[in-house]
């Protein structure tokens, strides 16, 4: 059935009149501009990681930041991904139904793993953050009981 449908849709790609230039040249924009727009997350996310390395962290910390350079990096390198395999679309259009079948299905994964790469760096980032503002909780009352009973010693040397 599937091969059906698709010698159907391949009848109808061939049967259409010639795709219009403008159309290539709509495609081949946006799929430089995709292209472009990664290679600008690629060099801001290295320039990141490079002021956190010049940070002492200590291991946890360096550790987080490492994998979030790591999911950043490749979502970067796959949006790319997805602006080259939009530019093979109209040649893969005219090649046939499963060529464009095969580009559209790759481009839907693509589009998923960036997805889910993104969610999982919402994920560990909010969690990372909580963990980091709940240190920050517990020192500052630690800092409050110490000011305290500091207080209390002063006051019991004062009577």
């Amino acid at each position: 059935m599937v091969y059906t449908s698709l010698g159907a849709f391949s009848e109808i790609l061939r049967t259409q009149p010639e795709h219009k230039s403008m159309d290539i040249v709509i495609t081949l924009i946006l799929a430089l501009i995709l292209c472009v727009f990664s290679v600008v997350l690629v060099v801001q996310h290295r320039a990141a990681w490079e002021r956190r390395r010049d940070q002492s962290l200590d291991l946890a910390e360096a550790d987080f930041f490492a994998r979030q350079y790591s999911r950043r990096i490749q979502t970067s390198a796959m949006i790319l991904v997805v602006g080259v395999l939009i530019g093979l679309t109209q040649l893969t259009m005219r090649l046939g139904a499963w060529w464009f079948f095969g580009n559209i299905v790759l481009l839907l994964l693509t589009l998923g793993w960036i997805v889910l790469l993104a969610l999982a760096d919402l994920i560990v980032t909010r969690v990372h953050y909580l963990k980091l503002n709940q240190r920050i909780a517990e020192a500052q009352a630690r800092e409050t009981a110490v000011r305290g009973e500091l207080e209390n010693e002063e006051q019991e040397d004062e009577e």
